[in-house]
């Protein structure tokens, strides 16, 4: 601080007197009430306290709380630093420390654990509900855990139930049930069908029998079917048996005899009729079908026999089908076929008469031939030679003949001169 006194005339003239004043603060302030270090459970941990400062020169010193926690080895095992910071009005502070230490020792308590027990399989009951308190801890983790030792069944059995409450730093109990399961009983079979002798058409469907257990609610039913051949293959005998078994192979069956046997012979549709044509048009084998009381595929065998006539394309086809079912009852459809043969071929090709000079004789020409049967018409070819009046003046006569495999056939002549 520097003060100033000034003295001034009536003329303004003036002298001055000056002080300087240097102060200072280098106390800190003074705490009280700091708390003393404590070891405490974790469900004692104690609110912070309230210290008060005092100061050479603040009259009002500020107090500020800090709280630092270190982990421990679990959740409520930790410790605390709770430090109170005094600061007066030129920043010279003090401190105040205190160190709690928390911990956890002490188990959750269960309470509602049930009693052991020996039940029928249809009886197991269902995992009860303990309940756990801790001293730390107000939410306590319970978790269940079922073990299960077979016994000489799968409904024959013992059950072993925990509960285990821990608390954040993992001490814990531990409440067990032990339940002993038994199934003595065999299942009870409804709806088995009757024995009966049917067609080899009428073989029923195997039936859907059910069946109840005191313990398995989805008994296993099998199926099995025996057949013992008869005479034939649609002649047989059919043993059904169904076997219905719980999970402790307790068991019962129900049988059905069903005879089946076959005689009617299969029916043939589409049998083409006998018909006369020209050996161009022979059709193709018709494709007959066959019906049976018992055979779904009837077999269909198909034959052809050839009766020669005068000629390579005259013939008579005998088509057969002969339908035969698993029991072999057959019927037949039979066709007759005539071939004939009478169209000769058609010649294409010849070359026009012509009269040339003796140097320029043409060479013979190689007309074709088609036929309405014979694929591969026999062409011959000859050439005769009439004389003139000298030596190089003559007339050529050539001519073709087309001859089918029936010896119809057709001739095309040229003449050269």
């Amino acid at each position: 601080m520097t003060r100033t006194w000034t003295a001034t005339d009536n003329c303004n003239n003036n002298s001055q007197c000056v002080q300087t004043i240097t102060v200072r603060d280098t106390k800190a302030p003074v705490i009280a009430g700091c708390p003393a270090n404590v070891t405490v459970e974790c469900d004692a941990v104690p609110n912070p306290a309230t210290p008060t400062a005092t100061d050479n020169c603040d009259s009002q010193v500020s107090i500020t709380y800090n709280q630092d926690k270190a982990n421990g080895n679990c959740t409520d095992s930790y410790v605390l630093t709770r430090t109170w910071t005094a600061t007066d009005n030129c920043n010279n502070n003090s401190q105040c420390v205190q160190t709690i230490t928390v911990r956890d020792t002490k188990a959750p308590v269960i309470a509602g654990c049930p009693a052991n027990v020996t039940v029928e399989c249809d009886a197991v009951p269902n995992p009860a509900t303990p309940t756990a308190t801790d001293n730390c801890d107000s939410q306590v983790s319970i978790t269940y855990n079922q073990d299960k030792a077979n016994g000489n069944c799968t409904d024959s059995y013992v059950l072993t139930r925990t509960w285990t409450a821990t608390d954040n730093c993992n001490n814990n109990s531990q409440c067990v049930q032990t339940i002993t399961v038994r199934d003595t009983k065999a299942p009870v079979i409804a709806g088995c069908p009757a024995n009966v002798t049917v067609e080899c058409d009428a073989v029923p469907n195997p039936a859907t029998p059910t069946a109840t257990d005191n313990c398995d609610s989805q008994v296993s039913i099998t199926y099995n079917q025996d057949k013992a051949n008869g005479n034939c293959t649609d002649s047989y005998v059919l043993t059904r048996t169904w076997t219905a078994t719980d999970n402790c192979n307790n068991n019962s069956q129900c049988v059905q005899t069903i005879t089946v046997r076959d005689t009617k012979a299969p029916v043939i549709a589409g049998c083409p009729a006998n018909v006369t044509v020209e050996c161009d048009a022979v059709p193709n084998p018709a494709t007959p079908t066959a019906t049976d009381n018992c055979d779904s595929q009837v077999s269909i065998t198909y034959n052809q026999d050839k009766a020669n006539g005068n000629c390579t394309d005259s013939y008579v086809l005998t088509r057969t089908w002969t339908a035969t079912d698993n029991c072999n009852n057959n019927s037949q459809c039979v066709q007759t076929i005539t071939v004939r043969d009478t169209k000769a071929p058609v010649i294409a090709g010849c070359p026009a008469n012509v009269t040339v000079e003796c140097d320029a004789v043409p060479n013979p020409a190689t007309p074709t031939a088609t036929d309405n049967c014979d694929s591969q018409v026999s062409i011959t070819y000859n050439q005769d030679k009439a004389n003139g009046n000298c030596t190089d003046s003559y007339v050529l006569t050539r001519t073709w003949t087309a001859t089918d495999n029936c010896n119809n056939n057709s001739h095309v002549y040229k003449r050269s001169r």
